[in-house]
């Protein structure tokens, strides 16, 4: 695909330049990011994803982990 071609979002019946889509997505990463790190500063995590933190940070001091090299292995 090239910058010139079109991306149509049939939902919203609406037409897009592929630059557009790619801007959109940097901006929607952008976001998330910046909202993480604010949660983070203000400590608005889930106990229970703090939770999941801790465990896998004690999974992998214990050896508790498998490498994969691809999502099939899984």
């Amino acid at each position: 695909m090239n910058s010139t071609q079109q991306i149509n979002a049939q939902n919203y019946n609406m037409t897009l330049p592929l630059l557009q889509v790619k801007k959109l997505f940097d901006l929607s990463i952008y976001l998330t990011d910046f909202c993480e790190k604010w949660m983070e500063s203000q400590g608005l995590y889930n106990n229970d994803f703090i939770q999941g933190i801790k465990q896998s940070d004690e999974d992998l001091k214990k050896g508790r982990f498998k490498e994969v090299n691809s999502l099939n292995e899984l």
